[in-house]
């Protein structure tokens, strides 16, 4: 299970796109909520950490179970990770 939790940190730090040493499917396409409203960011990054985490094998699926605007420019997302490996929560801050 540590692997997966591992893969997560690591996919949910990686901007989709960015370095040709992943493929395009690994990262999160983190850019385009920059400067955008909390509103825009709430309504779209449940499903981006979907999205990005769902494209490893191991992942079955991703429930959100928060998102809470943090400070003036920051986000925090609380979500359950269920894996071929068990289910576990976590949590990322975005911003």
């Amino acid at each position: 299970m540590k692997a997966v939790k591992q893969t997560v940190w690591r996919i949910l730090s990686t901007e989709r796109r960015a370095y040709e040493i992943y493929s395009e499917n690994y990262g999160m396409e983190t850019e385009r909520f920059v400067g955008k409203s909390f509103e825009f960011v709430r309504a779209n990054i449940g499903r981006a950490i979907r999205e990005a985490l769902l494209c490893d094998d191991r992942i079955i699926a991703v429930n959100i179970d928060s998102i809470e605007r943090e400070g003036l420019d920051k986000c925090e997302v609380t979500f359950t990770v269920v894996s071929s490996n068990g289910t576990f929560a976590e949590t990322a801050v975005f911003g």
